[in-house]
Parts: C-alpha cells; structure tokens; sequence
C-alpha cells in the first residue's frame, strides 16, 4: 500500500511528465530566478570589490602581504646563491692551495737541481796554480 507522499510524487511526475505547457512555465521561472541572482551576485561583487579597493588598510595589507613574500622569496634565493658561490669558492680555494703546494715543491726541486749542477761545476773546475788559461 502506497503512502500520502508516494502518492503525491507519483501525482506530481504524472502531471510535470504529461504537461509540456506547465513544463515551460517552471523552465522559465527557475530560469528567471538564475539570472536575477546572477545579477543580485554581480552586483553584490562590484558593491564588495568597490569598498575593498576603497579602503586603503585592505590595500595596505594586501600590499604588505605581497612585499613580505617577494622579500622572502629574494632572501631564499640569494641564500641558496651565496650558498653555491660558497662551494664553488671553496673548491677553487683547495685548486689554489694545492697549485700552491705543487709550486713550491717545484720550486724546491729546482733549487735542489740548481745545487747539484753548482756541485758538479765546483768539483770539475779545480784551478790549478800557474796554468794559463786556454
């Protein structure tokens, strides 16, 4: 057995699915009803942004919001530079100091050579008294 509400339902589908005349009419009036609150929306959106922009404490604050982040933004960015600059000084820094080392080793050997060469000039060029030189 059918209750009041099936009752109503199937009463109410019989006439909404049979009458393309009363069909229209809902169409229309839920179509009306959109538009207006589309309108009453935009309207009511132009009111808001119009006392947003209006008031200057709002724009400061938006202004203020969008400054901190820009800064943030720039201090991660030249941190994460001084940061690569960092390593890429330090890596020369250890290419320095070991051409420096490798120089100085060089430069040892060098002087070694250079004493042994005077060593041997020394022992090979005895003077012997009274010979004229050729």
């Amino acid at each position: 057995m059918a209750t009041e509400g099936e009752d109503i339902k199937s009463h109410l589908f019989k006439l909404f699915s049979t009458d393309r005349d009363l069909i229209s009419k809902i169409a229309e009036a839920l179509s009306s009803t959109i538009v207006d609150l589309v309108i009453k929306s935009e309207e009511f959106i132009n009111v808001v942004t119009e006392k947003l922009v209006k008031d200057e404490n709002i724009i400061e604050s938006v202004v203020n919001k969008i400054g901190e982040s820009a800064k943030q933004e720039v201090y991660e960015s030249l941190s994460y530079d001084q940061k690569c600059l960092e390593d890429k000084y330090s890596e020369l820094n250890a290419k320095l100091e070991k051409l420096v080392a490798d120089l100085e080793k060089n430069r040892l050997k060098q002087i070694d050579e250079l004493d042994s060469i005077n060593q041997y000039g020394r022992r090979n060029c005895i003077l012997i008294a009274y010979m004229a030189l050729l």
